[in-house]
């Protein structure tokens, strides 16, 4: 009768790109014959006893003698492997390589292991399915819904995050009445990278450490978060909620620790553009602090009598929506995870001039928002990688949209999102900076001098008068009316109140009465010293 075997061989020296940590890898015969592999830290090398106790917890056949078992480990120990090899337990580029669950995109040298966490769970990474197919299932839905294309470029710009300077990430927010397609559009953002069925959603169910979890598994890549309403289920719960997720997500970095529980939580660091759907109004997420509102960026959402997501049907109806929403939810579900490894070779053929790329398409997008304060052009920018990744998804051929197509949608969705967060404050100064932009345009802003008649014409946004030895503009309600929304332009003529470049009536109103022939003679304006401006 022969001998068992005793094989326990060094594998491998394995280095942990989470926390630092290198350890061995070994390999050894189990008793049932099979084989089984065992990561022990480095510093056991020197010694042999403890490892063996590991091993044989683990199954390993070895002798029954403590030295001879000792022995065996020893002699494996004292081996010198040349082999050198990576793990991590999270996605994202490593160097110029991008780790997936299943496989790395690009040449990284060593070797990089996916080995994953708690927090991964089994969608992300998941592929099944034709591009081709998903293409073709999604096509005629973008082309009807500038929201299901802002979602998906959303998916393929988080990786593009390395190339922006600041790496700061986004909360993207779909906000709006229910059944109206929001996670819909989730689903389809997340097939770009994964399985998209409603029951694999991240849940939002989550404490702090959880999030900063999910945060840093899907790190580099969207991070879909479903139906906030569910877990806050009125407004306030919902906009702390919210604020919350702006706190954490955008900053990359999870909370420090006391030394006492480092160790079993150590600080997680990540990168993501997170795309969570709610059913508050935009204007409740409340903050009216810049910083945090280019961190969590609300996206309206219409309502269903407006086809939802789907708001650029041409005849909207229920019918019609419902049955592209089906065709939508069919193809993600059998076609996902197909996009992003395309998509991803496509960026590191040429990472140089993705980086140039996406830098200019930044800026231009910056340029064509019409962005004026710091503040806009921050949040310009944000949209700006977006369509940056529209427009290389475009060239990669992973997109189901046409690169104009999915521009105007980008655009019309900033000037949705800016609008639905302006403040009084934004509105003056908004209002401000079109005076100052046209007012020498004598066909917006004429010279009226004393008596002069003049023509109603609903192009001319005020007049250029002396009021009491001062030169003035006197602003058209009317057309301030048309700029800022007919349900804000009481609280702009009040907020101009408190500004210097205003001439307050001799009643003390914002608005004062000026009689200008041809006019109705009660008309008041809002009077602007020219010198002011």
């Amino acid at each position: 009768m022969s001998k068992p075997a005793f094989k326990v061989s060094w594998r491998s020296i394995v280095e942990d790109l989470d926390t630092g940590a290198v350890c061995l890898e070994l390999v050894f015969t189990k008793h049932d014959g099979g084989s089984g592999r065992l990561i022990v830290p480095m510093s056991h090398r020197q010694q042999p006893s403890r490892v063996t106790n590991m091993l044989l917890d683990a199954g390993a056949r070895l002798p029954t003698a403590p030295d001879q078992a000792n022995e065996v480990v020893a002699k494996a120990l004292r081996a010198a492997p040349t082999r050198l090899c990576r793990v991590t337990s999270r996605a994202g580029w490593v160097d110029d390589a991008f780790v997936l669950p299943f496989g790395t995109v690009g040449k990284a040298e060593p070797q990089i292991r996916f080995t994953p966490s708690s927090s991964t769970g089994t969608a992300l990474g998941a592929e099944g399915g034709g591009l081709a197919e998903w293409l073709d299932g999604l096509d005629e839905a973008c082309d009807a819904s500038d929201i299901l294309i802002f979602a998906i470029a959303a998916a393929f710009a988080a990786p593009l995050l390395r190339f922006v300077p600041e790496r700061e990430g986004a909360v993207f927010a779909l906000l709006g009445p229910t059944s109206t397609g929001k996670t819909l559009a989730l689903l389809a953002a997340a097939s770009v990278a994964g399985l998209a069925k409603r029951t694999q959603a991240p849940t939002l169910d989550v404490t702090a450490r959880g999030l900063e979890e999910l945060a840093n598994a899907y790190n580099d890549l969207l991070l879909p978060l479903d139906e906030a309403a569910r877990i806050a289920p009125n407004t306030r719960e919902q906009r702390h909620f919210f604020t919350r997720l702006a706190h954490t997500l955008p900053s990359g970095t999870g909370r420090r620790r006391s030394r006492s529980v480092a160790a079993a939580l150590p600080s997680l660091t990540w990168q993501v553009i997170t795309l969570v759907t709610g059913e508050m109004p935009v204007a409740d997420l409340g903050s009216e602090l810049n910083g945090e509102r280019v961190r969590l960026i609300g996206i309206p959402v219409p309502g269903g009598d407006k086809g939802g997501i789907f708001n650029r049907m041409t005849e909207p109806s229920d019918g019609a929506a419902r049955a592209l929403a089906a065709q939508v939810e069919n193809t993600v579900a059998t076609n996902f995870g197909v996009a992003l490894r395309s998509f991803l070779t496509h960026v590191i053929a040429d990472l140089n001039s993705a980086e140039v790329l996406v830098g200019l398409a930044i800026d231009e997008f910056v340029v064509r928002s019409g962005a004026q304060t710091s503040f806009e052009r921050r949040l310009a920018a944000k949209f700006g990688l977006i369509m940056a990744a529209a427009r290389m998804a475009f060239e990669a051929g992973v997109a189901p949209w046409e690169r104009e197509r999915a521009e105007d949608a980008v655009l019309d969705l900033y000037h949705d999102a800016r609008a639905a967060i302006e403040t009084p404050d934004d509105r003056v100064n908004r209002l401000l900076e079109r005076v100052r932009e046209t007012m020498k345009d004598r066909g917006k802003f004429p010279r009226v001098k004393k008596g002069q008649s003049v023509d109603p014409d609903p192009a001319v946004q005020g007049y250029l008068k002396t009021v009491d030895g001062e030169k003035i503009v006197a602003l058209d309600p009317d057309w301030i009316r048309r700029v800022v929304g007919s349900q804000h332009v009481h609280a702009v003529i009040k907020a101009f109140k408190g500004k210097n470049v205003v001439i307050p009536g001799p009643d003390g109103k914002s608005t004062r009465q000026i009689k200008i022939p041809g006019l109705d003679k009660r008309k008041r304006f809002l009077c602007l010293k020219r010198a002011a401006l």
